[in-house]
């Protein structure tokens, strides 16, 4: 049994390469942080009420933060994606308009930009 998980469930999970946690997971989590003031009782507890492996410190620590940044959990949509200035999408646009017949290779080595980001620019 390890940390009063019965060993069949620790096992289980162990074999699981990901194990995404739900939005209640990381609220609990949050609040057990500022509850217990330790990441080890935090873990602990997480087992015991959820019966699997506990996420790392840095996934807490991630989750923590974006609590205070946001209010909130929740993973935001776009999060991960940087914004593309409108500026970058004229420069594409211009150089298509200035040369209708160039390629998408021979525009991502005159603009230095990644052929997928154009693609992404001309749909």
């Amino acid at each position: 049994m390890a940390l009063g998980v019965p060993q069949g469930l620790w096992q289980e999970n162990r074999k699981n390469a990901v194990v995404l946690s739900t939005i209640q997971q990381k609220s609990m989590s949050v609040l057990w942080l500022t509850k217990f003031k330790s990441m080890i009782k935090v873990k602990r507890h997480y087992c015991l009420e959820y019966g699997c492996q506990p996420p790392s410190t840095n996934s807490i620590k991630r989750w923590i933060e974006q609590f205070k940044e946001t209010g909130s959990v929740q993973h935001r949509l776009g999060a991960d994606r940087l914004s593309v200035r409108d500026s970058t999408i004229d420069v594409v646009h211009k150089c298509f308009r200035r040369s209708p017949t160039i390629t998408v290779c021979q525009a991502s080595r005159e603009l230095q930009f990644p052929k997928l980001t154009i693609h992404d620019f001309l749909i």
